[in-house]
């Protein structure tokens, strides 16, 4: 089908996202269709750091990079770790990093729940597929750590939907917190939800750029992240968010404690996370790298998948 769609649409470029199974169709369907595309392939993490480094889909997840006319990755951690895994020439990846969408992500959105909760009243999220990497229950703990430091009245809001979520449950009721934990499911209107919040935990084990933390820097809310992948290249720590090493959760839950109860200090890192998100992060430069590398004539259609 994509290469009835090469051919009947004169497509010049195929922009494929994951690299197992979006490349590797774009490059057979090249192949089959009857002129020459252009396949440019962006990894996203999970195509190397899961599926890639398993024996099983090594092989085709290194054809489908070398293969391609030009690779991408979103950060520099990722980059680095394609090359160690697969063993991928360093000159064949190219750094772009994911953008920020202004509509969605910013901190003038309408709140989701249609008011601002009272001012003794902090919200503190998380957003994910709540998966182990993602240490789900860890951001249970800096939760109880923070509320447990603090006089406010506390409400942890879990975005996303995952297999963790029924241990996170379980551990909210060994904890006692259960009433103060609410799960939202997935949902669509992240930005409208984050605009809400207070504070915003991303604890992973590993995380190849880390969306959610700049979309909640995008929206104006602190973050508190882990020094793991790539969140270093987002968050200027102290600056524009706050690391902690992976599973520290007296430091996270102290860094939390003071982003609550320090108003000024809290004011600097939700404004310098803004200054990241739409200044070194802004959609339109992004946009600007990636078409530069399809190196296609201004009006040529491009598939992307």
């Amino acid at each position: 089908q994509l290469a009835s769609i090469i051919d009947n649409n004169d497509i010049d470029v195929i922009h494929s996202h994951y690299a197992i199974p979006h490349a590797v169709a774009a490059i057979l369907a090249g192949n089959i269709a009857r002129r020459k595309v252009r396949t440019v392939t962006t990894l996203h993490g999970t195509d190397i750091t899961l599926i890639g480094s398993h024996p099983t889909f090594k092989n085709i997840t290194k054809y489908a990079i070398e293969e391609s006319d030009v690779v991408t990755a979103v950060s520099e951690f990722l980059k680095e770790r394609t090359q160690e895994v697969l063993g991928i020439n360093g000159d064949k990846i190219q750094v772009v990093y994911n953008f920020v969408d202004r509509q969605c992500s910013n901190p003038d959105l309408k709140c989701w729940c249609c008011h601002k909760p009272a001012p003794d009243k902090k919200i503190i999220a998380h957003a994910s597929n709540l998966r182990p990497v993602k240490a789900p229950l860890d951001v249970i703990k800096l939760f109880a750590g923070i509320s447990e430091s603090t006089s406010f009245n506390t409400e942890l809001w879990v975005i996303g939907d995952g297999p963790m979520q029924s241990e996170m449950i379980e551990f909210c009721r060994k904890l006692g917190i259960e009433k103060n934990v609410k799960f939202l499911g997935i949902r669509t209107d992240l930005g409208r939800i984050l605009t809400c919040c207070d504070l915003f935990l991303l604890p992973s084990k590993e995380e190849s750029f880390g969306l959610a933390a700049l979309e909640a820097m995008a929206c104006g809310v602190p973050v508190i992240a882990s020094r793991s992948g790539g969140l270093p290249e987002v968050i200027d720590d102290g600056v524009s968010g706050c690391l902690i090493d992976v599973g520290d959760i007296e430091a996270g839950a102290e860094m939390g404690r003071r982003l609550l109860v320090d108003e000024d200090f809290a004011k600097l890192v939700i404004h310098g996370g803004l200054e990241t998100a739409f200044n070194r992060f802004r959609q339109s430069n992004i946009v600007s790298r990636y078409e530069a590398l399809y190196h296609v004539e201004e009006g040529a259609p491009v598939a992307t998948g």
